[in-house]
């Protein structure tokens, strides 16, 4: 055991089991870093992951109000759009058409036209009886008036 080469090699050895042993001591303390920030970033992303199905969840139910009322406003325009249609059509079947009034129109006006001709022939008419009666008045009176003063005059 006195031979330098021995020697050397058990120290090398020892040597080499240090390192080995440093090295060793140093990946445990890498893999138990690694380990804590690898559990730490899978909590994180399982935190993250509860956080966008909380979020979605949250999103998808407003949405579906959303949705709900939408469908409950369309309902209710229909319903006033079908209620509009049926008074525009009700407004339409009472209307008549423009020239079945043009005839009745028409016929109205030749009926007036007609009534104010003969209103005027007899108002013609009767002031023509009307002057007649007031000229033979006045000629029996002044017939009378002459007679009057003929015999008034023979007296």
């Amino acid at each position: 055991m006195n031979d330098p080469g021995m020697m050397g090699e058990s120290s090398f050895d020892k040597r080499l089991t240090d390192n080995v042993r440093r090295i060793d001591e140093k990946v445990g303390y890498v893999q138990d870093i690694l380990s804590e920030k690898i559990d730490h970033l899978r909590s994180e992303v399982m935190g993250n992951d509860k956080r966008y199905a909380e979020r979605f969840d949250a999103q998808r139910e407003a949405n579906r109000q959303r949705f709900d009322a939408q469908e409950v406003a369309n309902k209710y325009d229909q319903e006033k759009s079908n209620e509009f249609r049926g008074a525009l059509e009700d407004v339409g079947k009472n209307k008549i058409p423009r020239p079945e009034a043009e005839a009745m129109f028409r016929s109205l006006t030749e009926k007036i036209d007609a009534l104010q001709a003969r209103m005027d022939r007899n108002e013609g008419r009767g002031s023509g009886l009307d002057a007649g009666w007031k000229f033979l008045i006045g000629a029996v009176t002044l017939a009378a008036a002459l007679v009057g003063i003929f015999l008034a005059i023979r007296r």
